[in-house]
């Protein structure tokens, strides 16, 4: 194995793409098979710096390209100073994360692949209530997920520690009603609105096991349209605030939802949410 390069050049590069893929097989609570063989591939790049000559050199090359652009030097007016205010020095890290992440998914295009692969499994599960609401047909639901995670890519933020997220989590306004419609778009926003409440009912969901049948997609569906029907912040135009759910009205509803197996054993978790409810009520009331 040749030695090592200097660690001003490759290691800090390999190290980010080391991290990203740990946190890329943490991402989606699945495996996908069909790209195992990337997986390690990119595992063992991360970890042999002479795996492939060829491909390592890329990566001095774009790690060169990444640590100027990130130099204070090489900076210029986008560097911030030392004094400037919190929202300045956030925007400043922002563009050198983004600079990463472009040099890294510039130089593995293997990396995007795999990125758009584990955000379109995700996104098919996490916005299906959505898509049902909406009706949309599955060309719109894969236009919509494709152009979501370009967005994503587009703006994903790699700081030099390895640390990544998705710069712009959704699609701009005035794309999304172009794309889809007005309609869709206020669908959209309700559904945001609802995201507490599709949470809550996910640990609902936690809460049926031992042989009781899950939870089906229509159940948690009509659950969460439950819960944020009967929240008076949702009602108001804002996010559901579980704090503030009529929880009486949420459980004698939903039991007519649940199959007789599934209701018992979701008693602990509703007694719970009852308790934690009372327990801020009182908290409150002690300020």
């Amino acid at each position: 194995m040749p030695p090592a390069p200097a660690a001003s050049s490759r290691s800090p590069f390999l190290g980010l793409a080391a991290i990203l893929i740990a946190l890329l097989l943490g991402f989606a609570g699945f495996e996908l098979w069909a790209v195992r063989a990337d997986w390690a591939q990119l595992s063992e790049l991360s970890r042999e710096h002479a795996a492939d000559e060829k491909r390592l050199q890329q990566l001095e090359q774009t790690a060169k390209r990444a640590e100027a652009a990130a130099s204070p030097a090489a900076a210029g007016d986008r560097a911030a100073p030392a004094n400037a205010d919190p929202r300045a020095k956030a925007q400043a890290a922002r563009a050198e994360g983004q600079a990463f992440a472009r040099a890294f998914l510039g130089a593995n295009p293997k990396a995007r692949a795999m990125l758009v692969e584990f955000q379109t499994r995700n996104m098919e599960n996490y916005y299906a209530p959505f898509f049902r609401a909406a009706g949309f047909s599955q060309a719109q639901i894969d236009d919509f997920i494709a152009r979501t995670a370009r967005t994503h890519l587009d703006s994903l933020v790699l700081d030099p520690n390895g640390v990544w997220s998705n710069g712009s989590p959704n699609l701009a306004p005035d794309e999304f009603r172009s794309v889809f419609g007005d309609a869709a778009y206020q669908q959209w926003r309700d559904s945001s609105r609802a995201l507490p409440a599709e949470n809550w009912v996910g640990g609902l969901a936690i809460a049926v096991k031992d042989g009781a049948p899950a939870l089906s997609a229509d159940q948690a569906i009509a659950l969460t349209q439950i819960v944020a029907n009967n929240s008076p912040d949702y009602a108001d135009g804002k996010r559901v605030n579980p704090q503030t759910v009529d929880l009486a009205s949420v459980v004698a509803q939903a039991k007519g939802m649940l199959t007789d197996a599934q209701w018992q054993q979701t008693q602990n978790y509703l007694t719970l949410q009852a308790a934690n409810q009372q327990l801020q009520v009182l908290i409150k009331g002690g300020q």
